[in-house]
């Protein structure tokens, strides 16, 4: 079971996918010429968030206030920059949105030991990986505002997850998210762990909207997050 102010957030986001992307409402006023720019917004992260930037794009779509991007990559994180250099991926991406803030959704393939700086493999979830990671997040929320001094980064965090072994990992790496979010200026950790849980806090595959209906929020992997799902992640970002 839900909250029922989950339930009711929900139901609205499903009843919006009715209308059509776009659709004019009634009473809406028109673009002043002279109003401010538009807020650039910049989603990047793993397979988590790919999802969450396709609904954020969809909510943002014929707004003018926003311009919103995003760039997910499966099975990416900060541990094994040989595969994916989230470094360099950030910095083109901030050259080319010079965006006013930055969400970074990382972690859910993290866990695994850190190579440091001396050389040495830092082991996953000891004091040394701590730091290290740490160090890597301080090195991504300084491209982050490196075209826009400005920008606010926010650190998204890990979902709950189906398996209690590898929820209990993704609590870590969200601890040291939250830790280096709060030693970092203009920086907010965003816990999101409730976003796809029942109302005990525990893990839920589904949810059921306020008119009965029962949908799908996770992948039967227990990690991967479907559009429902997304939705509700979407919501919770956005306010």
């Amino acid at each position: 079971m839900r909250s029922p102010s989950q339930v009711l957030l929900l139901a609205v986001l499903i009843v919006s996918l009715i209308l059509p992307p776009g659709l004019p409402v009634a009473g809406a006023a028109k673009v002043d010429p002279g109003a401010p720019k538009a807020k650039r917004i910049l989603l990047v992260g793993d397979s988590l968030s790919i999802g969450l930037g396709q609904q954020m794009e969809t909510t943002f779509a014929g707004k003018p206030s926003v311009r919103f991007a995003h760039l997910g990559k499966v099975s990416s994180g900060l541990a094994n920059p040989a595969f994916f250099d989230w470094e360099a991926t950030l910095d083109a991406q901030v050259k080319a949105h010079h965006p006013d803030v930055v969400m970074i959704m990382l972690g859910a393939n993290d866990d695994k030991p850190l190579p440091t700086p001396s050389g040495r493999s830092a082991p996953y979830k000891s004091a040394s990986w701590d730091v290290e990671y740490a160090r890597r997040i301080a090195r991504l929320h300084a491209i982050a505002k490196s075209e826009n001094p400005a920008a606010a980064v926010y650190l998204i965090g890990v979902p709950i997850m189906g398996d209690a072994a590898f929820d209990a990992g993704m609590g870590h790496v969200n601890g040291v998210l939250a830790k280096t979010a709060a030693n970092l200026p203009d920086c907010t950790y965003i816990n999101v762990r409730d976003v796809l849980a029942d109302a005990s806090g525990a893990y839920a595959p589904v949810a059921r909207t306020a008119s009965g209906v029962v949908v799908k929020l996770r992948a039967d992997d227990g990690v991967h997050i479907s559009a429902a799902g997304s939705r509700l992640l979407a919501a919770r970002l956005i306010e």
